[in-house]
């Protein structure tokens, strides 16, 4: 199953949240997007560290589709090892 979702959380604990309980429904294909990204006041605190976390969690594969000036991310997932994921 492959979606599309849209995070607009400001720090990291509601998104490392949404990781954990949606990584069953993360798939190749899936498009996610950031509000908050990257460029601001410790942004490799926040929405940044919580993918990335989850990045090493999952053995995730990734590419930047597009990205704004105010931080704005979209991403495609291209694979995810779910062996650690528990349903």
């Amino acid at each position: 199953m492959f979606g599309k979702f849209l995070l607009s959380y400001a720090v990291d604990s509601p998104t490392k949240t949404f990781f954990d309980n949606l990584a069953t429904r993360i798939a190749p294909g899936t498009i996610i997007m950031f509000d908050e990204y990257f460029g601001f006041f410790e942004w490799k605190q926040n929405e940044f560290k919580a993918f990335h976390e989850f990045v090493e969690k999952y053995h995730v594969s990734y590419e930047y589709i597009a990205y704004t000036y105010n931080g704005r991310v979209a991403l495609k997932i291209n694979a995810i090892t779910q062996a650690d994921i528990k349903i």
